[in-house]
């Protein structure tokens, strides 16, 4: 995995995600409906083995994986994802926050904004990217107060809940030049 570099915004930081954070909470949030409720990986369950394996697809790649922790005592409560496509200069972020009593107190947006105004000044990217279902307002508006511009749409892609609902998709400009 390349080496995410730890990545500060009061009152969180976001640092390399490691073997301490390998939780039966983390672990959990996976598997609460209620947190990977736009997610796909609500139809998925989840385990001990299934988390190492897919932190482990990282070591390999030029992907990056944060632990979002509580700047105040360390506590993870979430994790964000940066997927990087190197021959076309793009990277893909994705969130999860999933500790009980984390969501709806805007650290998804800080997490999110700092992550994103690290990889907008890499001169290696040129595009950032991100999506979510249009039924997830919230994650909407972070990308949006984020400065991301919507980038596609994917309609009535998915089902949640019984809705029919559209994938979204966003992204923002990076440091990178033709030639450089």
């Amino acid at each position: 995995m390349a080496e995410a570099p730890e990545l500060n915004s009061e009152p969180l930081r976001l640092v390399p995600f490691a073997q301490r954070h390998f939780s039966d909470d983390y672990i959990g949030w996976l598997n609460d409906p209620v947190v990977v409720r736009y997610s796909e990986q609500r139809h998925r369950s989840h385990d001990r083995k299934s988390c190492e394996t897919y932190v482990a697809s990282f070591e390999t790649s030029p992907h990056l994986l944060w632990a979002i922790e509580l700047a105040d005592g360390g506590a993870h409560i979430g994790n964000l994802s940066a997927t990087i496509d190197v021959h076309n200069c793009i990277a893909d972020i994705g969130i999860l926050i999933g500790a009980t009593g984390s969501q709806g107190l805007g650290y998804g947006g800080r997490a999110w904004a700092c992550a994103l105004d690290y990889l907008t000044s890499r001169s290696d990217l040129r595009k950032v990217t991100g999506g979510c279902l249009e039924a997830n307002a919230a994650m909407v508006k972070i990308m949006q107060r984020c400065g991301m511009k919507e980038d596609g749409i994917r309609p009535s892609h998915y089902i949640v809940e019984d809705r029919v609902s559209s994938l979204l998709f966003f992204a923002k400009a990076g440091s990178w030049q033709p030639g450089s």
